[in-house]
């Protein structure tokens, strides 16, 4: 049976993750961080107990990045990276293709590691195996998988050519 929650419901803490801020750029993601210091949690509903920021590790920078999140709010515990990338053009990337495993980003996440922040990931399915090197370079980081690694074209046709016999799906 499901748990159903209502309005009386009381919680101790929510976690914040970043989703859909507008500005990506170095100074941007702190300004959420520190935006969210603003907020009346804690005295309207739950207070704040922790926030997962936007990073990419493949940017040049980040441990910068990292810091400025770090200084505007002292409950940052996390980064967030949108690596989606789908080869059918009609499904949303987010990224370039293999993101989680290029030079750049694998080196970048150093940082993330040396600030003991955890990872959470969006990829495709069809990326997992992207995760687990990521996961296998850096096994002290807290990886979380977001969105379930999106199946793409498990449930019907999707894209231009994702999943449109059920031998694809």
């Amino acid at each position: 049976a499901a748990t159903v929650y209502s309005p009386e419901d009381t919680y101790e803490s929510v976690v914040h993750v970043e989703a859909g801020w507008t500005d990506h750029s170095p100074e941007g993601t702190a300004g959420e961080t520190a935006w969210l210091t603003t907020l009346p949690f804690g005295t309207q509903g739950p207070a704040l107990g922790a926030v997962v920021c936007h990073a990419d590790p493949s940017e040049a920078g980040i441990g910068s990045v990292l810091d400025r999140n770090l200084a505007a709010s002292p409950l940052l515990r996390g980064v967030r990276c949108s690596a989606a990338h789908h080869p059918d053009p009609g499904v949303r990337s987010w990224n370039d293709e293999a993101l989680l495993v290029g030079a750049d980003f694998l080196h970048g996440f150093a940082a993330v590691a040396e600030r003991g922040l955890s990872f959470e990931a969006w990829v495709y399915s069809h990326q997992l195996r992207e995760v687990v090197t990521l996961a296998t370079e850096y096994p002290e980081v807290t990886i979380v998988l977001d969105h379930y690694a999106t199946p793409v074209g498990l449930f019907g046709p999707r894209g231009r050519s994702t999943g449109q016999t059920e031998a694809d799906r």
